[in-house]
């Protein structure tokens, strides 16, 4: 419905350009607020939601997680990630079960690559930007995870299609 609402938007700011051209400027920013939603719109997705097969043969089915965070933070207790400033979030390292990693078809024009930290409870989920605060601090953390594979990282970040790399897994 946002969509329609953006198009009707961007048919009005054209309509006024043609009965007063000095307003060029805020037809340009419409046309580019439409377009910013065709693509976030396509975007937007759960974790659960199937995506197009990778080089991996392993692919997770992940429950819904959340998509944004301002910062992440790890110590020896954990992962701590910051969603707003009065939400915090903590898991401990031995709540972590499984590390993937997600990339679209988007980039580079809204983020392409996601690490997604799942819990041993389901609901405990989280996808992270790749730019998030603190999170180069919190993957070389990961990397040191028994049987972690660094390999996928390269598969992941060289990918330009809808998919998804497990990275690690915790052993059952």
């Amino acid at each position: 419905m946002r969509i329609v609402w953006t198009a009707v938007a961007t048919l009005a700011a054209l309509c006024v350009t043609w009965l007063r051209p000095e307003v060029y400027w805020s037809v340009v920013i419409c046309g580019l607020a439409f377009v910013w939603e065709l693509i976030i719109g396509e975007y937007e997705h759960s974790c659960a939601e199937p995506v197009a097969p990778n080089t991996q043969s392993n692919q997770p089915g992940l429950p819904k997680a959340v998509i944004s965070a301002q910062r992440i933070e790890h110590d020896n207790a954990g992962i701590t990630i910051q969603l707003s400033t009065d939400n915090v979030e903590h898991m401990t390292w031995d709540e972590l079960s499984m590390v993937v990693i997600e990339t679209n078809s988007l980039g580079p024009f809204v983020d392409d690559v996601h690490w997604v930290l799942v819990g041993s409870d389901p609901e405990r989920c989280w996808r992270i930007a790749a730019d998030t605060a603190g999170f180069d601090n919190l993957l070389s953390r990961l990397q040191q995870l028994p049987a972690f594979d660094n390999d996928v990282i390269i598969d992941a970040m060289t990918s330009v299609d809808d998919a998804r790399f497990l990275a690690w897994q915790r052993p059952t």
